[in-house]
């Protein structure tokens, strides 16, 4: 805080206002964007704060919440399913598809595996480890996807919005040259220089 001119006394604020108070300087979040563009509200100028101000009033609204809930699965979500190799309906929505993998996170993030009467206790395990491998893999991949995207990243990088294809090429010759996807959660340089080098006109 120091840094943006405020200097606030200690047990002066709670931890939400202190939040709230930081948010004025931040851009708005990518989730928060994609509510406000899906109900027609204006973003250009916005800050963190007011965007979780508004998004929490339209989705407050059940008709609202609603609809949210039930537009079409997003192109990140559709990647999901088909990294964790999870089947689904043709026509899924944004709900289904978040409690698919929510449901696969919950089950496989574990450190243990539920042992089955019908499968052998070593098929189990084998499962689950792969299962485990798969979704701490993906959950690194959204958090690196996000993290690209996020307003504050790419002004400081000077790089247009990442397109989801764009990324995917981006990760894939990464891992083909021997990174994983845990390490560079760490190294958003890197992953940003590879995006680059594969896309030069995403440079602003």
């Amino acid at each position: 805080m120091t840094d943006r001119g405020i200097i606030v006394e200690k047990g002066n604020l709670y931890r939400g206002q202190f939040s709230d108070l930081l948010g004025l300087f931040d851009g708005v979040s990518l989730e928060d964007r994609s509510v406000l563009r899906f109900f027609n509200k204006p973003i250009t100028g916005m800050c963190q704060s007011k965007a979780n101000h508004d998004v929490a009033v339209i989705l407050s609204n059940v008709d609202n919440l609603s609809k949210w809930d039930s537009r079409p699965a997003s192109q990140l979500q559709k990647a999901g399913l088909a990294f964790l190799n999870i089947t689904h309906d043709k026509g899924i929505n944004h709900a289904q598809a978040d409690a698919l993998i929510k449901g696969f996170r919950e089950e496989f993030e574990t450190n243990e595996y539920i042992e089955s009467d019908v499968i052998s206790e070593s098929c189990n395990a084998a499962l689950y480890e792969n299962n485990n491998l798969l979704i701490n893999d993906w959950n690194s991949f959204e958090e690196i996807y996000e993290e690209v995207n996020e307003p504050d990243t790419r002004d400081e990088h000077s790089i247009k919005k990442v397109t989801l294809s764009i990324f995917q090429k981006s990760i894939s010759r990464l891992k083909s040259e021997g990174n994983n996807l845990q390490d560079l959660k760490t190294d958003i340089d890197a992953v940003i220089a590879k995006i680059i080098e594969i896309e030069p006109k995403i440079l602003k």
